[in-house]
């Protein structure tokens, strides 16, 4: 398994592993705030976001180059290259329980700490998704007290920051 950068025909299948509304925000928040959507809004929204911030998306990818996973890396300040943040956070739903969520965490870790050269990234997750805060705690990922809440069509998620030190 390994980290690769997104293509465009990553999209479609990224789509696909987004079953409904509340899956979809859980994802992308309220970034893509569009259901049912299609590879085409991935891609721009990726395209543009690419365009105006610090932001990169990767595939993970198995031995034979078959996307499971999806992760993007930025920086949320743009003064400081020792911090980054992972979002986007996704697992093909048929390989989830496997591990590959915790695998993908390690390798965008790795790549963080050793081509970036970042000491610490965090992302956020909402309370809500327990699979994600369990992956993501037993990924070495603690909270930093960082709180919002997300108003959502028809809803109101909080949303906790957690954070690790990759040195």
């Amino acid at each position: 398994m390994k980290l690769r950068p997104y293509i465009e025909s990553d999209a479609e299948t990224i789509c696909s592993w987004v079953p409904d509304e509340d899956s979809m925000y859980e994802w992308s928040a309220d970034r893509i705030a569009k259901f049912p959507f299609t590879g085409e809004d991935i891609h721009a929204h990726h395209t543009r976001t690419m365009a105006e911030e610090r932001f990169t998306p990767y595939t993970f990818v198995d031995e034979d180059g078959v996307p499971v996973g999806h992760i993007a890396i930025r920086y949320p300040d743009v003064s400081d290259d020792t911090y980054v943040r992972f979002g986007y956070v996704i697992i093909d739903p048929a390989k989830r329980r496997q591990g590959l969520g915790s695998r993908m965490l390690e390798a965008a870790c790795d790549f963080a700490r050793n081509e970036l050269h970042a000491d610490t990234t965090s992302l956020a997750v909402f309370t809500r998704n327990e699979k994600a805060m369990r992956c993501y705690a037993a990924s070495g990922f603690r909270p930093t007290g960082e709180a919002e809440v997300y108003s959502l069509p028809g809803r109101e998620w909080e949303c906790v920051v957690l954070e690790k030190s990759i040195k």
